[in-house]
């Protein structure tokens, strides 16, 4: 066996800022003002399906600070649930899967 192997997978962590302002349509700030993290926390809240505490846990990290910080299992997870969707608008997609892509 080679020396610089690895017996161990690294997982490496995602951190995630979702507190930034959502955007209409337009392209400008809804009013009243509310954050992407405040509507990703909002769907995964009223979400009937998925692994109820995983989520339960992002619900609340989301509601609390915006951010989440998921390896890359649960960023594929949450690309999932979020492009699964037919509750959530495209704009509304588009703002959450660019703050995932710009990670």
């Amino acid at each position: 066996m080679k020396q610089n192997q690895s017996f161990f997978k690294i997982n490496y962590m995602n951190t995630l800022n979702f507190q930034i302002p959502m955007l209409n349509i337009d392209g400008v700030e809804v009013n009243p003002p509310r954050s992407l993290a405040s509507a990703l926390a909002e769907f995964i809240g009223l979400s009937t399906k998925g692994r109820a505490l995983k989520l339960y846990g992002w619900y609340k990290t989301l509601q609390t600070d915006g951010v989440l910080n998921l390896d890359d299992a649960d960023m594929h997870e949450l690309k999932e649930l979020v492009e699964g969707s037919e509750q959530m608008y495209i704009f509304v997609k588009g703002q959450i899967l660019d703050v995932m892509l710009k990670k």
